[in-house]
């Protein structure tokens, strides 16, 4: 990788604007030669969080999602998603009790343990009204 790839896209808050983004981060991803299990988690983690924005975050109305990629090398990518959207902290939500039978566990926060469980790191902030997520992933299990 002879420079630090970098995609850029402000997209509206809608189902096929995230899926338009996933398939084009995916080319990104397969054009700077990503690590593939980089690139499959980021697709999981990119359309879990989206999703969450379209769906919770706007609750229906229009709005954008700014998303940001790097990569500092074939085997790391750092993500950037902002949003105006209600205000949402994953990192406070509490982990979901994973080992309750379906029928019995509450609805909702499995996107967000898999979010958490497969990024490298992962931070919150609101900032001027926006929400602020960033996250990465490594194919470095240590990382």
């Amino acid at each position: 990788m002879a420079s630090s790839p970098y995609l850029r896209q402000t997209l509206r808050a809608n189902a096929h604007a995230v899926a338009a983004l996933l398939t084009e981060v995916e080319a990104w991803c397969a054009r700077h030669e990503v690590d593939a299990r980089v690139a499959m988690h980021l697709s999981l983690m990119l359309d879990e969080w989206l999703t969450n924005i379209v769906e919770h975050g706007y609750q229906g109305k229009d709005g954008e999602i700014d998303v940001e990629l790097s990569a500092s090398s074939v085997a790391h990518v750092d993500v950037v998603v902002r949003d105006q959207g209600r205000m949402f902290d994953p990192t406070r939500l509490a982990a979901p009790d994973i080992m309750v039978g379906i029928e019995e566990r509450e609805i909702g926060g499995l996107g967000i343990h898999l979010i958490r469980r497969m990024a490298s790191h992962l931070t919150y902030a609101r900032e001027n009204e926006t929400n602020v997520l960033r996250f990465g992933k490594s194919a470095d299990p240590r990382a």
